[in-house]
C-alpha cells in the first residue's frame, strides 16, 4: 500500500494563516509480474503425457491463459483448467524429445503486470511398437528344427517374452535365450507343414508399447528315413552265406558296412547307395543270425537321421536238423536191432536149424547163425545187412554171443551180449555208431506141448559220430534198452509142419545232450520203437522119398511204431507183410540152409529183398 498526507502549518497564506493539515490518501500497489510453473511431463500410458501448470496469480486485466500460450516441441496439446491451475496433455508427434514451455507476457495479472516466461520441461518419447523377427526353420539333423528370434527391443514394463507367446502349428517347441535374442527349437508332430508365429501384444517394451505380430515361418516335415531289411532267409543250417538288401525310404548318405549290427555272423560284401544297399552275410552257424540297422547312422538330404530298423532274424536250424538226423538214425537202428535179433525159442527143444536160426535178408541182409546142441550152453550169431529207407542207406552189423543153463527139462536161463554197428548215409550227412547191449534171456516150453515162450531184456549204450552237413564231425553217446518176447507153436499135418508164432519187441534209445562243433546245444532226446509180428512158417521135405532136403518158408504181418521222431515218420512205420522161402539140408553135425525173402508188402517207401545162407553146427 502507498499513502500521501500534508501536515498542518506547512505553509501560510498571504494573510499569514498557517495551512491546515491534509488527511492521508492511500492506494494498493502490485508491481510483481505473475509466474508460470510447469510440472514434469508424465507419461499417461496411452501415448500421451501430462504436465500440471500452476500460475502464481490468475490472468486479468483483460487477458487469459490459454492453449496458444504454450510453446510445444514435437507435440500437440490440449489445455484444461482455470484460475491458477491448469493441465496440459501432450500428444507426441514422433519418437524423440518432446517439450512444453511458456513464453513471457502471455498474460497479465490484474495489476497489468506481464507474466514471466516458464522454462521448458521435456521428456523422451518412445511410441514405436517392438517387433519380432523369426528366422527360417532350419533342420538341425536330429529331427528338430531351429528358428532364431530377434526382438527389436527387450521386453519390459513388467512383461516377458516366453514360450507361451509362440503360436505353433503341428509342432512342439522349447525356447531359450534372453534380452533381444532367442532360439526356438521346434519338433514337428506329424509329417506335413509345420510352423511358428508370434501373436501381437505378446509383450511390451519399457515404454509400454505392445509388440506387433510376427508372421508364421513354416517348413515341410518328412519322417526320418525308415529302413527295411529284406531277403533274410527264415532259417539256415550250419555255416551259410546269403545276400540281403537294406532299403531306406529316401536316399541317404553316410551308410557304411560298419553301421550294421550283425550277431552270430559277419559281412562278406557291401555295395549300394541312395536308397538300396546289397549286403552279403556269412552265418557262423552258432545260434540265430540277427541283423539290424541302428538309428542315426545315415541321414537324408535335409540332415534328418534314419530311424532304427527292426531286427531281421534267420533261425539256426542246425540243432533241429542234427536232432532230426540222430532221431531217424536211432529209429532205423532200433528197427535193424529188433529185426536181426536171434530166435532163441529153438534152444528149448534143440530144434535150431531148418529155418529156426536161419539167415534173413533185408535189402541185401545176410545172417550167419550158429548154435550148439541142447546139452551145450554157448551159441553165437552174426548178422550183416544193407537196407534202404526212403533216401537213407543203412549198413548194419550185429553179433550176439549167449550162454545159458537149463534150470529144468523145459526151461533155461542165460545171459547174452551183443555188439552192433550201423552206418547211415543220407545225402551229405552221415552217422556211424558202435554199440553194445547185455542182459538175461529166458526160454521155456510146456511139458509135452509144442508151445515155446522166450524173452530177453538187454541194456547198453553206444558211441556215435555224426557229420550232419558233411562239413564237420561231432560225437554223441546213447543209452539203450531192449525187451522182446515170442510165443511159437507147432502143428503137424503129415509131412508138413506148421509153426504159428507171435512176437512183441520194444526198445528205447536215449541220446545224451552235447554241444556241436559250431557251438550249438543239441538237446537230449529219446526214441522208442515198438514192433509186433504174427506169422505162420512151414517145414516140409523137399522130396517125399527123402528127408535129406527140407523146404521152409512162411508169411508174417508186422506193424512198427516209432516215437520221438517229429515230422519224420520212417517208411517202415506201418503195417506190412513179409514172405520167406528156403532150403535146408542135414549135414553131419548140423544143417546147411539157403533162402530168400521179400519184406514190405503193402507199403510205400520201404521194401527189403535178399537171400540167406545159414550153417548150424552142433558141438
Amino acid at each position: 500500500a502507498i499513502g500521501l498526507a500534508v501536515a498542518a502549518a506547512v505553509f501560510q497564506d498571504a494573510a499569514g494563516n498557517d495551512s491546515l493539515a491534509a488527511a492521508q490518501v492511500s492506494a494498493s500497489h502490485d508491481g510483481t509480474a505473475p509466474t508460470v510453473t510447469l510440472g514434469a511431463l508424465t507419461a499417461v500410458g496411452d501415448g500421451t503425457y501430462t504436465s500440471v501448470i500452476t500460475l502464481s496469480e490468475a490472468a486479468g486485466n483483460g487477458t487469459a491463459f490459454e492453449l496458444a500460450d504454450l510453446t510445444l516441441t514435437n507435440a500437440s496439446a490440449v489445455l484444461s483448467g482455470s484460475g491458477t491451475s491448469f493441465t496440459a496433455t501432450l500428444t507426441p508427434v514422433s519418437d524423440g524429445a518432446i517439450g512444453l514451455a511458456v513464453a513471457a507476457a502471455v498474460f497479465q495479472d490484474a495489476a497489468g503486470n506481464d507474466s514471466l516466461a516458464a522454462a521448458q520441461v521435456s521428456a523422451s518419447h518412445d511410441g514405436t511398437a517392438p517387433t519380432v523377427t523369426l528366422g527360417a526353420l532350419t533342420a538341425v539333423g536330429d529331427g528338430t528344427y531351429t528358428s532364431a528370434i530377434t526382438l527389436s527391443e527387450a521386453a519390459g514394463n513388467g512383461t516377458a517374452f516366453e514360450l507361451a507367446d509362440l503360436t505353433l502349428t503341428n509342432a512342439n517347441a522349447v525356447l531359450s535365450g534372453s534380452g533381444t535374442s532367442f532360439v526356438a527349437s521346434v519338433t514337428p508332430v506329424a509329417e506335413g507343414t509345420f510352423g511358428l508365429a508370434v501373436v501381437a501384444a505378446a509383450f511390451e517394451d519399457s515404454a509400454g508399447n505392445k509388440s506387433t505380430a510376427a508372421q508364421q515361418v513354416s517348413a515341410e516335415y518328412v519322417y526320418a528315413p525308415s529302413v527295411k531289411i529284406s531277403g533274410m532267409p527264415e532259417s539256415f543250417v550250419g555255416r551259410s552265406s546269403f545276400d540281403i538288401s537294406v532299403e531306406f525310404s529316401s536316399p541317404v548318405v553316410g551308410f557304411e558296412a560298419s553301421d550294421l549290427l550283425v550277431h552270430n555272423g559277419s559281412i562278406l560284401r557291401f555295395s549300394g547307395s541312395g536308397t538300396t544297399y546289397l549286403i552279403g552275410l556269412s552265418a557262423s552257424g552258432a545260434g540265430d543270425l540277427t541283423v539290424s540297422v541302428p538309428a542315426a547312422v545315415a541321414h537324408d538330404a535335409t540332415g534328418q537321421p534314419n530311424s532304427a530298423s527292426s531286427t531281421a532274424t534267420a533261425f539256426n536250424r542246425t540243432a533241429e536238423e542234427t536232432s532230426a538226423q540222430i532221431a531217424s538214425f536211432m529209429a532205423s537202428r532200433a528197427n535193424n536191432l529188433v529185426s536181426n535179433q536171434a530166435d532163441i525159442g529153438c534152444l528149448a527143444s534143440n530144434s535150431c536149424g531148418g529155418g529156426q536160426f536161419a539167415t534173413q535178408v533185408t535189402k541185401g541182409q545176410l545172417n550167419f547163425d550158429f548154435a550148439t546142441s541142447r546139452d551145450r550152453s554157448i551159441w553165437i550169431t552174426a548178422t550183416g545187412s544193407q537196407s534202404e529207407n526212403g533216401t537213407s542207406s543203412d549198413t548194419y552189423f550185429l553179433a550176439t554171443v549167449g550162454m545159458h543153463h537149463h534150470v529144468s527139462s523145459n526151461a533155461l536161463v542165460g545171459m547174452m551180449a551183443q555188439v552192433d554197428f550201423q552206418s547211415t548215409q543220407n545225402g551229405a550227412s552221415s552217422i556211424e555208431g558202435q554199440g553194445w547191449m547185455v542182459g538175461p534171456y529166458f526160454v521155456a516150453s510146456l511139458p509135452n506141448q509144442p508151445l515155446v515162450f522166450d524173452a530177453r531184456a538187454l541194456w547198453g549204450g553206444s558211441e556215435n559220430t555224426i557229420g550232419p552237413l558233411g562239413t564237420y564231425t561231432d560225437t554223441f553217446t546213447t543209452e539203450r534198452f531192449l525187451l522182446q518176447t515170442r510165443i511159437a507153436g507147432e502143428l503137424i499135418f503129415g509131412e508138413v509142419t506148421l509153426r504159428p508164432f507171435t512176437s512183441v519187441a520194444y526198445t528205447t534209445d536215449k541220446q545224451n545232450a552235447y554241444e556241436d562243433g559250431l557251438g550249438n546245444q543239441i538237446n537230449s532226446q529219446t526214441v522208442s520203437f515198438l514192433q509186433t509180428e504174427m506169422g505162420l512158417d512151414f517145414i516140409a521135405p523137399l522130396f517125399s522119398d527123402s528127408d535129406a532136403w527140407v523146404v521152409d518158408g512162411g508169411f508174417s504181418a508186422l506193424h512198427s511204431s516209432s516215437r520221438g521222431i517229429a515230422d519224420n515218420t520212417p517208411a517202415f512205420d506201418e503195417m506190412r507183410g513179409r514172405v520167406h522161402l528156403g532150403l535146408t539140408r542135414e549135414i553131419d553135425g548140423g544143417q546147411f540152409s539157403v533162402g530168400g525173402f521179400y519184406d514190405g508188402i503193402g507199403t510205400q517207401g520201404y521194401e527189403a529183398v535178399g537171400a540167406n545162407v545159414s550153417l548150424n553146427l552142433n558141438f
